[in-house]
């Protein structure tokens, strides 16, 4: 999962997805997280995001969203490959 690791620092940091705090929005990865909404955390680690997520939930899977709403940054499993997904809003 390292390289899957390594693909997700490379994109979110490419699309500036944290803030200076290194803050942002994340979908919380679990049953029922769209029903908690967009949750503000600060990433005080900084590598291996999708790794830790994966040690918590049992899958790396996630949906992370800048403060400003304008830039997001997931990490999808579809069959057994790892995806990086980005996409700048308007």
């Amino acid at each position: 999962m390292s390289e899957m690791s390594r693909l997700w620092y490379s994109q979110s940091s490419r699309l500036s997805l944290c803030g200076e705090a290194a803050e942002f929005l994340i979908m919380p990865p679990r049953a029922g997280g769209s029903k908690l909404g967009w949750v503000k955390v600060k990433d005080q680690v900084g590598i291996d995001l999708p790794s830790r997520i994966a040690s918590v939930t049992g899958s790396p899977e996630f949906i992370a969203l800048s403060l400003d709403g304008r830039r997001l940054c997931a990490v999808s499993v579809e069959d057994c490959e790892y995806w990086v997904v980005v996409h700048n809003f308007a």
